[in-house]
């Protein structure tokens, strides 16, 4: 058997502050290909890792998703 490394390509999104969001505007699917959820869709979780993903709890941008700790897309930020 052999392997190989690929690059795929996603579209990462941004809250009105200019914050990193899992997704900017779930009406419109602006959402992150690997957000899912789980418990019948009241938690939404990473799909790359298993994690919880939580929401801005207070602010202008309350609701909008803050990405886990060590996020693929956004680590570097």
């Amino acid at each position: 058997m052999t392997t190989e490394t690929r690059t795929i390509h996603v579209q990462a999104y941004r809250d009105k502050d200019g914050q990193p969001t899992c997704a900017a505007e779930f009406s419109q699917g602006h959402v992150f290909r690997f957000l899912g959820s789980r418990k019948f869709g009241t938690q939404d979780v990473c799909m790359t890792n298993g994690a919880n993903v939580f929401r801005r709890a207070s602010g202008p941008m309350h609701g909008y998703l803050v990405p886990v700790e060590g996020c693929p897309v956004w680590s570097g930020e």
